[in-house]
């Protein structure tokens, strides 16, 4: 982890600088897919925001950039916004996310 983290972001999100520790950013992104033929896929992966069809993939990335770990694909219908899908996560102990 010494490796993916930055000086900024150490200075930033680091109560003690001088202690290194390790930081995580957590983010969807959005992946555009095709329309699907059946009609329970297609309503769950329709983004009311976006107004198209995505799945959306959890990333775990480290300041540089380097990415950690990958959960998902979720649906993107409105239960699966960022703050659900981090809390049951968080709940479920995916991948010792907690650890």
């Amino acid at each position: 982890m010494q490796r993916h983290v930055t000086d900024f972001a150490n200075t930033l999100y680091n109560q003690e600088p001088e202690i290194p520790r390790a930081i995580i950013v957590i983010d969807g992104k959005h992946i555009e897919v095709p329309r699907n033929s059946n009609f329970r896929v297609m309503r769950q992966s329709f983004c009311g925001f976006k107004h198209y069809f995505l799945l959306k993939p959890i990333m775990l990335v480290a300041p540089n950039g380097y990415i950690l770990d990958v959960h998902g694909p979720y649906s993107s219908d409105s239960r699966n916004n960022d703050a659900n899908i981090l809390r049951d996560q968080l709940r479920d102990d995916i991948g010792g996310l907690r650890a």
